[in-house]
């Protein structure tokens, strides 16, 4: 009797779905109920509004950010034993996660993705057309996250909350630590700020099986779009047969390689050159997309130097950012490469250089400019060519699978074998040493990733109107503007020192500023940072001068973003009032 009840809860497994944990067995009718469930949840709460949740990220983004955190506690412990990394890297990629949830970096991101045009609330207005354009939501979105690096999910999280979709995560077998602890931060900070449910109320994250054809092709069916970050198995498993009606949105199979040209040898130096591509490798133990599999050398004398200044400054990288543990079949590979290149050592276009103890770094000279998958944990070939049209060609060959290539080389020539590389299918051309990195809004595998979740959204009013844009908003829209409105307002105003000691925490609708003192002209003056009046000459920006004929003469400063917002704001009055252009 208990051996039938435990081999019954072994076929359960925990799910979050919606705000609440449940254990149970996932099929395709569960599946469904899930589906249905997305569809049902009221538009308004599918909205997300963007100040809400920075609120709620800048939460998050501290917990995580605290070693005494009791989640990254358990996690750093945790995480070792079930990913194979070592305990460091594991405290580097959590602390990544405060960069990862900052609110500035992701309105970043929104302003520039979205460029300019609203998301849900309010659009963006040609008058000259009397059209309108505003971003709205797919509806539902089911991730499908890799396992290979564990803030693949947070990240793919964000994405789905920012572009107000309901995000339906399928978490990946071999990691289902980290994205419950995670979720249950999320859960935590909402608590803390009286904002229950407003992300988690929009999310569910699930687990179920590769082999579960059933509960695959339900999703198909019912969700807006899916998002498969994985391989090539995985992207035909969601793509094939998807209905017209369901978007794809694929961060697929990727290899990335590194290039180092003469002209990079020399103007850097072949030292730099290791120290750089050392880093590349340690990152994530070569796991992450954007590592260097291979990395092709012009001149067989660099490509030795680089062996071994790399075997050098790999061993100082096992010091800072230790190897983590291997499985079998990897350990596997990587003895049976040590045991060729030990073998065609002694003739002279082949080496190996090998770590010290264990498996932790292998490299190899070689020749032959096939680009082929490393076994990753840190291995990789350098390979010495004459003539780079060569490496170019082979890359060209795996068109649309080589993301990231690290060009080491000088000014001149990395512009003009970036432009080479970029029009034969790679996506990102950086100098080695910058694979890994990025900035917060560089497009992911050769697009914007937030407006592929979303629909662009045009109206157009053939008849002209002499209503302001504002008023033509639907009633809720302008109720929901406004607010929204008000809390960045807020939001801005709290970081300065001259609203310190205003009761914001009182204001929670426009009814509410009358409890706001009002601010004076003698506060203000006193509370001016001179730094904004100096003798420097000021760039980039307008100074307007008045009151030369009633006293004191008067400046004010504006830059020209600011000139510009004004310029439209006033051109609203007079269209309010009947003036056009004609």
């Amino acid at each position: 009797m208990t051996k039938s009840k435990s081999s019954k809860s072994s076929n359960k497994n925990k799910h979050f779905i919606f705000g609440k944990w449940q254990e149970s067995k996932f099929d395709a009718e569960l599946a469904q109920q899930i589906c249905d469930q997305a569809r049902s949840i009221p538009y308004a709460e599918k909205k997300l509004l963007l100040p809400e949740i920075y609120k709620i990220f800048e939460v998050v983004r501290k917990k995580w950010a605290d070693h005494s955190y009791i989640r990254r506690q358990r996690m750093q412990e945790v995480l070792p034993k079930h990913t194979g990394f070592s305990p460091k890297m594991i405290e580097l990629g959590l602390n990544e996660l405060y960069n990862l949830f900052d609110p500035a970096h992701l309105q970043k991101k929104v302003d520039i993705e979205f460029r300019g045009i609203p998301r849900s609330v309010g659009y963006k207005y040609n008058h000259k057309n009397q059209t309108a354009l505003k971003w709205q939501p797919i509806g539902s979105v089911l991730h499908i996250l890799s396992g290979n690096v564990f803030l693949v999910g947070p990240g793919s999280l964000i994405e789905g909350v920012l572009t107000g979709n309901i995000t339906l995560l399928k978490m990946p077998s071999a990691e289902t630590n980290f994205m419950p602890e995670f979720i249950d931060s999320l859960v935590e900070a909402e608590q803390e700020l009286g904002m229950e449910g407003v992300i988690t109320g929009t999310l569910a994250a699930i687990q179920f099986s590769s082999s579960q054809v059933d509960v695959i092709e339900t999703f198909k069916m019912s969700v807006d779009g899916i998002v498969i970050w994985g391989g090539e198995q995985a992207v035909r498993a969601y793509r094939n047969n998807l209905p017209a009606r369901t978007r794809a949105i694929v961060f697929g199979p990727k290899l990335s390689i590194a290039l180092a040209l003469e002209s990079g040898m020399a103007a850097k130096g072949v030292e730099e050159c290791a120290k750089n591509l050392a880093f590349e490798l340690a990152i994530w133990d070569q796991n992450a997309c954007t590592a260097p599999q291979v990395c092709f050398v012009q001149g067989k004398e660099r490509a030795k130097e680089l062996v071994d200044a790399l075997a050098i400054q790999l061993e100082l990288q096992q010091k800072a950012i230790p190897a983590g543990t291997l499985d079998q079949n990897q350990a596997a590979e990587i003895r049976k490469l040590r045991t060729i290149y030990e073998i065609a050592e002694h003739r002279g276009d082949f080496a190996l250089r090998e770590s010290k103890s264990d498996l932790d770094w292998t490299v190899m000279l070689d020749t032959d400019v096939q680009i082929e998958p490393s076994p990753l944990h840190r291995t990789i070939k350098i390979v010495a060519v004459e003539d780079v049209a060569e490496v170019l060609a082979r890359v060209e060959e795996l068109r649309a699978y080589v993301q990231t290539v690290g060009l080491w080389a000088d000014e001149s020539e990395f512009l003009d074998y970036g432009n080479q590389l970029g029009k034969i299918g790679v996506l990102r051309i950086v100098d080695i040493g910058e694979m890994s990195g990025g900035e917060i809004d560089d497009p992911h595998d050769g697009a914007y990733d937030l407006p592929q979740m979303m629909n662009l959204v045009v109206h157009r009013l053939r008849q002209p109107s002499n209503k302001r844009v504002y008023e033509r908003l639907p009633k809720d829209e302008r109720s929901l503007l406004l607010q929204t409105r008000l809390e960045q307002t807020i939001a801005v105003a709290k970081s300065k020192t001259l609203y310190k000691d205003y009761p914001f925490d009182q204001v929670r609708c426009v009814e509410d500023l009358h409890k706001l003192p009002i601010l004076t002209k003698e506060k203000f003056q006193a509370g001016l940072d001179p730094s904004l009046v100096s003798d420097h000459v000021l760039a980039g920006g307008y100074v307007t001068r008045s009151g030369g004929s009633t006293g004191e003469p008067k400046f004010s400063y504006f830059n020209q973003d600011d000139w510009k917002l004004m310029s439209s704001h006033a051109s609203e009055v007079f269209r309010s009032c009947g003036i056009n252009e004609n």
